[in-house]
């Protein structure tokens, strides 16, 4: 539109522009979203209800996969989980050494690892001692624990303790 005689004043949009409304988004823009929290025993219906082990979320392949089992290992896994499922995911999560880690204490191939199986959009993972050094990483969603990694080195989030 042209000004309007006397004003000074332009009424209306630049020739050519776009109105607001109209514009276009960018494709392929990545957008940053929230992540979600931790999910915890607290607070949960489920408290007390016995824990569950989901395998849905295995990572078969990089460096904590579970392609390449020793029997030793599997055993030791085997175990523990036999174990912990005899107890509420209450009484596993608020005994030591079972607690969340977020996700910027992890080494930087563990978040690499994340964002490449698509679960970087969590707060972190919990962790599950089964040693001084061994553990199981995963998810924990309505009482069932989806185990991700095998970690028998504590390399995922590498303590600066001894001995750990």
């Amino acid at each position: 539109m042209a000004k309007a005689k006397g004003t000074g004043k332009r009424k209306g949009p630049k020739p050519g522009a776009i109105p607001a409304m109209r514009r276009t988004p960018i494709v392929g823009a990545k957008v940053k979203l929230k992540k979600r929290p931790i999910p915890g025993p607290t607070g949960s219906p489920d408290r007390d209800a016995c824990l569950v082990f989901g395998l849905q979320l295995l990572d078969h392949a990089g460096r904590w996969g579970w392609t390449d089992l020793s029997s030793g290992h599997i055993r030791k896994i085997a175990t523990s989980c036999k174990g912990w499922e005899s107890m509420s995911s209450g009484e596993v999560f608020n005994s030591s050494g079972n607690k969340p880690i977020p996700w910027d204490s992890f080494h930087p191939d563990a978040q690499k690892r994340l964002r490449d199986i698509e679960l970087d959009d969590y707060e972190g993972l919990w962790e599950l001692r089964l040693s001084g050094t061994a553990r199981l990483w995963g998810l924990l969603k309505q009482g069932i624990f989806y185990i991700v990694w095998w970690d028998p080195n504590h390399e995922v989030c590498p303590s600066r303790k001894r001995h750990t």
